[in-house]
């Protein structure tokens, strides 16, 4: 199949995640803030912001050096490589997750109040199928094949809208909607491994021959166990870093300086501000898969790919953020009511910053593929430094409007450190290209406002 054919094809699919993505979950979590109020919201988008960010941190290293792997040994045609892989690193994971969860567990318990002890374990166990599902999520990347992927999330975003209308309808509070994010969680894990395993002979079968005998379990070849575990150690700390500067580290500063109802004013407009990366997410999926793939193919391949990438995303974030960012006042105030009409000001900031981190994906895929990893720590942590120091700063002073500047930042530094590091990987950018898109984005936005 050709490339063009495989983009689309994986476009499809994951608009049709989109589509879903994009319905279902906004419309609940209106429904639920307007349910609890500024202060229980902050107290339950405080505890969920630990859980993923302890999933992300644990699952996204192993997970990211699967995918780059069997990518290159499903180019080179080699199942029997394709498998060790899966096993060494499907092991390494589960037992990775199963230790954290006792960790977030023990933190639960110990950490927080009584009250809020049953409602944070249910979210906390929700970190171990969390996790184990990324592998699932790896195996079907590396062979540009989004469909299960897809199905899982379809069928985990179904379960987690009915738990949610359950809790609101009989009143379950906190604990019904922790046990919501469980049973959504897990649901996911599951459909995704059985689409896995049922799809795996077919997709071994297409890499070719496998010169494994019969009752042989594959092994990796000499010293890539090494590299494996290099690679980990890099994308963990890549991640690590990573999630300072993407996933609302403010949380931590508003948790400690501000309100609950200031970090539900944050909680919402961040969610908000995802939309515009959630519109051009299934182009995006699609294409970073792609990059991958075409780079252990063929490194002018993965070159083309990432350029083409870039110029797509430039022409669909600008005026979509700049858009969202004038129009957040009515916006706020027709979705969730006039209690959270003073997030507002928060939304309008994070709404024209947010274009920032989806434009560092196609650099982002290109170095990594390329074993450029290094680079990209040294540039996250830059990156970490500052937008810690800007929480520190402006979320004492602005609360939830400084935790969005800095948050703004962050991402647009990270952004541009990325970007010129993608250059030694002969990666280009046009200036006069984005200028162009960001002059017509501008005028649009003024007319709105």
């Amino acid at each position: 199949m050709s490339l063009a054919r495989t983009v689309a094809r994986n476009s499809l699919w994951s608009g049709l995640d989109m589509l879903v993505d994009m319905v279902l979950p906004p419309v609940m979590s209106i429904i639920v803030a307007r349910a609890l109020g500024p202060a229980k919201l902050g107290a339950f988008s405080y505890v969920t912001w630990v859980a993923t960010t302890v999933t992300a941190l644990s699952a996204t290293g192993v997970s990211r050096a699967a995918a780059t792997y069997m990518a290159e040994y499903a180019g080179k045609r080699r199942p029997d490589v394709f498998r060790a892989l899966l096993r060494s690193c499907l092991g390494g994971l589960v037992v990775v997750q199963a230790t954290l969860t006792l960790l977030a567990l023990g933190w639960a318990n110990l950490a927080l109040s009584s009250e809020e002890r049953l409602f944070a374990s249910l979210t906390m166990l929700s970190i171990f199928p969390g996790g184990i599902m990324f592998m699932a999520t790896s195996v079907n990347n590396a062979v540009q094949e989004l469909r299960p992927n897809v199905v899982a999330s379809i069928s985990s975003g179904l379960a987690h809208t009915i738990g949610l209308l359950l809790t609101v309808v009989f009143g379950w509070g906190l604990v019904g909607l922790a046990a919501a994010i469980l049973v959504s969680r897990t649901c996911d894990c599951l459909v995704r491994w059985k689409l896995t395993w049922a799809r795996l002979p077919e997709y071994l079968k297409a890499m070719g021959h496998d010169p494994t005998l019969p009752g042989q379990r594959p092994r990796l070849p000499p010293g890539m166990g090494r590299q494996i575990v290099a690679f980990v150690g890099e994308a963990t700390v890549l991640t690590l870093l990573t999630l300072v500067v993407w996933n609302r580290s403010e949380m931590l500063f508003l948790k400690r300086y501000s309100s609950l109802e200031q970090v539900a004013y944050f909680s919402v407009a961040f969610g908000l501000s995802l939309l515009p990366g959630q519109i051009v997410g299934p182009f995006s999926r699609a294409a970073s898969v792609s990059v991958y793939a075409e780079h252990g193919r063929d490194a002018e391949a993965g070159l083309r790919v990432a350029c083409l990438y870039w110029r797509y995303l430039i022409l669909l974030l600008m005026p979509t953020c700049l858009g969202l960012s004038v129009l957040s006042g009515p916006l706020l105030r027709v979705l969730y009511g006039v209690r959270y009409y003073d997030a507002a000001p928060v939304l309008m900031v994070a709404g024209a910053m947010s274009m920032f981190a989806p434009l560092a994906n196609p650099a982002t895929s290109l170095i990594t593929a390329a074993g450029g990893q290094r680079r990209l720590v040294g540039a996250s942590l830059f990156a970490a430094a500052a937008t810690l120091a800007l929480d520190y700063f402006l979320v004492r002073a602005y609360a939830a409007l400084g935790g969005a500047w800095a948050n703004g930042i962050g991402q647009a530094v990270s952004t541009v450190l990325v970007m010129i590091l993608a250059r030694r990987y002969a990666l280009s950018f046009s200036s006069w290209f984005s200028l162009r898109v960001t002059a017509a984005s501008l005028i649009m936005a003024l007319v709105v406002a």
